[in-house]
């Protein structure tokens, strides 16, 4: 336990007079009693108040603290027993405490030793609950302060200027954690905040740092955790730091889809504790969501929220009013920030904001939305307008090129229109169709505008996936998944092991239950399948972990179904460890399954993430054999001990005699290489006696069993410990 504060703070006078007097009652010819600091300062004397003068000031002969128990010389002749006081034996002394005898000689510390020891242990125990009880003061003071910062970041979500309220906020970190410099860096949205104590930061200086701070950005894309690192040169002297050697506290920001959007960085020349680990992810959030929905790139432009209000209270009030909302999103906005530096990015979403406004008018609301995408509602338009400000909107793009640093910036936008309330009646469902038209634009080669269409049938797709990713992103925050288990069965006597397969569910905001096939096509197509995946992992080993012993007694094993998107990500398998690791479940208790379909993409990406997930001691599985080409060519390199032959063959084993020899050639094969084999779609008593024949290992389908809620799965396995089984998990 730290001693920032010197013994002093630590003593009872009142305590210590009476320990003082019960040693000088245990010691012959003892004379009065002392305490001194580490630094040999007299902190106390007694028992009475002219004791004082038995200490001669620095009167030491020979140095009491220099080693454990001793019997010392004065400079006034005298002798006196030094004992320390520790916290424990291993510690260095917090202070010593010295009984002063009446006589001339040297006497055995040993013999004294004994008589004093009751004593001094009480000594220390009444310092231990004095110290214990201080750490407990520290400790709440600083949960206070803890709790006052992020009180007063939320005071700041509200406030008109919402660009001096991220400064604002920045600030109060900076200072909060001692640091010389606080850096918001969210280049998907193009913002770069920084503030530091010793003058402001020009956009020139901040855009010199851009690769400093986009490789914390790639960092915590990598990792997903805080970073706690050394600070380089670079960022040392634009932090104004006259030190060799600072930290960096860098804490990732997560967007609605759970993916890192930038990071909150720290800079300071001291140390950052563990508590300052966890409350930056807390302030982090705070500074992105106030970033999120408030921050806006001109004067007179809206947040997100704000637009979707106004919308929606325009439609509530005159529903009729023929209304048009436009969605520009600056094509190749990235090649902007690689050319031009993160604050060329944003000179060119100010000039679409510009332009915007110039077009629109004074009734025109402008927004500036996240990923270089920009906002205008038109409160009475017609669809011929709206066309008409939109292509000059474009148009004064192309012939007004923005500058930043004496550079032309060349800015091009594709515009997509949704038009009030013909298409759609309300602000959300607008904002949508128009993201949906401008995608469009994009898909046609840019710089155009397109009118939302419903009987565009490339348009109307697109909606309904951004509709369906919208619910997929909502069921994320909201936790509207669920987990269902569907038993395997296995075919051969001699192995009595129940096995499960976990199915993936969601829940409407309605309560309806959705099945995968409702919405994993589209969570595929946008790239939210490694969100949806961590979902699984993370649920499957938290409730898994409850009946951890009980599992293991009856030898479960749990296999988790791995995405394509998943397999290319270099972080998941770290992520999947570290599940697992925290749950305290054995390794081999889980088997990973990846479907053929997956490993023909990339071959090598698949033998490291099974070779990694072996090593670690889990067993590994290969789905949806035989949809594949070459499935037996590269089996041979699969670390796999289950084979999942695909359904479409069980399914038609009796009428089709190709499926028939597919699935006798898989058990064949699967035999060679010591795997066994899992048979799915087995619907009724016929196909489960020819899978039997055939040489199957394990039946799955509603003939042996229909999934139920994985919780009353869990429950009645925890109540059943005589039946063991070993568990599928897969998201689909």
């Amino acid at each position: 336990m730290a001693n920032d504060a010197g013994i002093r703070t630590y003593l009872d006078p009142g305590a210590l007079s009476l320990f003082a007097r019960q040693l000088t009652e245990s010691l012959e010819d003892s004379l009065s009693v002392a305490v001194f600091d580490e630094d040999g300062e007299l902190a106390w004397c007694g028992p009475g108040e002219e004791d004082g003068e038995y200490w001669p000031d620095g009167g030491f002969v020979e140095n009491p603290f220099a080693a454990d128990d001793s019997c010392v010389e004065l400079s006034n002749g005298r002798f006196a027993f030094a004992f320390p006081l520790r916290q424990s034996r291993h510690d260095d002394p917090l202070g010593y405490v010295l009984v002063q005898t009446k006589g001339n000689e040297r006497v055995p510390v040993a013999k004294a030793r004994i008589s004093v020891k009751p004593i001094l242990d009480c000594i220390h125990k009444q310092l231990d609950i004095r110290l214990e009880l201080s750490a407990v003061r520290r400790q709440t003071d600083s949960e206070r302060r803890d709790m006052e910062l992020l009180l007063k970041l939320d005071e700041l979500q509200k406030g008109e200027d919402a660009g001096a309220r991220v400064q604002a906020g920045l600030k109060l970190a900076a200072k909060h954690f001692d640091s010389n410099i606080a850096v918001l860096w969210m280049p998907e949205m193009n913002v770069h905040k920084a503030w530091r104590i010793k003058g402001d930061v020009s956009a020139r200086a901040c855009d010199a740092l851009a690769p400093i701070f986009d490789r914390l950005v790639a960092a915590a894309k990598k990792r997903r955790r805080v970073l706690d690192t050394t600070a380089p040169s670079g960022l040392l002297k634009f932090a104004k730091i006259d030190v060799a050697h600072a930290n960096i506290l860098s804490s990732p920001i997560l967007n609605d889809a759970d993916e890192v959007s930038g990071v909150l960085a720290l800079v300071c020349t001291e140390e950052f504790g563990r508590q300052d680990i966890r409350l930056t992810r807390v302030v982090a959030a705070k500074l992105a969501a106030l970033v999120e929905q408030n921050i806006p790139v001109a004067e007179g432009v809206l947040s997100r929220h704000d637009l979707l209000r106004h919308i929606d209270k325009h439609l509530t009030n005159n529903p009729r009013t023929s209304r048009a909302l436009l969605l520009i999103d600056i094509d190749k906005l990235h090649v902007i920030n690689e050319m031009h530096g993160h604050f060329g990015g944003d000179a060119a979403i100010s000039a679409v904001v510009e332009q915007a406004h110039i077009a629109g008018g004074v009734q025109a609301v402008v927004c500036n939305l996240s990923g270089g995408s920009v906002g205008v509602f038109l409160p009475q338009s017609d669809e011929k307008n709206a066309q008409k400000i939109a292509e000059q909107i474009r148009e004064a793009l192309v012939r007004h090129q923005p500058r930043y640093e004496a550079r032309v910036i060349e800015v091009v936008a594709s515009i997509g229109i949704a038009m009030m309330p013909a298409m759609v009646q309300d602000g959300a469902s607008a904002l949508n169709t128009a993201e949906v038209a401008a995608r469009s634009a994009k898909a046609r080669g840019g710089d155009q505008v397109v009118v939302f269409d419903d009987l565009d049938a490339s348009v109307m797709r697109r909606r309904e996936d951004l509709d369906q990713v919208g619910q997929l992103q909502a069921a994320l925050i909201d936790n509207r998944f669920v987990l269902y288990a569907q038993p395997i069965v296995s075919l051969r006597d001699a192995d009595s092991r129940p096995r499960y397969e976990i199915l993936l569910r969601m829940i409407d905001e309605d309560g309806t239950i959705r099945s995968p096939d409702r919405f994993l096509s589209s969570a595929e197509r946008y790239q939210m399948m490694t969100s949806i995946d961590r979902w699984v992992v993370r649920t499957a080993t938290n409730m898994l972990s409850e009946i951890e012993n009980v599992l293991e007694a009856n030898l479960a094993s749990f296999s988790i179904n791995v995405s394509t998107q998943s397999m290319m990500d270099d972080v998941f398998p770290r992520f999947v460890e570290a599940c697992i690791l925290e749950s305290g479940i054995s390794p081999d208790t889980f088997c990973f399954e990846i479907t053929e379909t997956a490993i023909m993409r990339n071959l090598q990406r698949a033998q490291d993430m099974l070779n990694r997930f072996r090593k670690l001691g889990c067993r590994l599985a290969l789905d949806d054999f035989g949809t594949g080409q070459c499935s037996f060519a590269y089996l041979k390199d699969l670390p796999v001990q289950y084979i999942k032959i695909d359904g479409s063959f069980i399914r038609d084993i009796l009428d089709n005699p190709l499926s028939e020899a597919i699935v006798e050639s898989v058990c064949k094969i699967a035999t060679v290489v010591n795997a066994r084999t899992v048979g799915e779609y087995v619907e009724n008593d016929l196909i489960l006696q020819r899978v039997k024949q055939a040489g199957i290992d394990f039946a799955q389908g509603y003939k042996v069993g229909r999934p139920e809620p994985l919780d009353k799965i869990l429950k009645e396995f925890g109540t059943s410990a005589s039946n063991p089984s070993r568990i599928t998990l897969a998201a689909s």
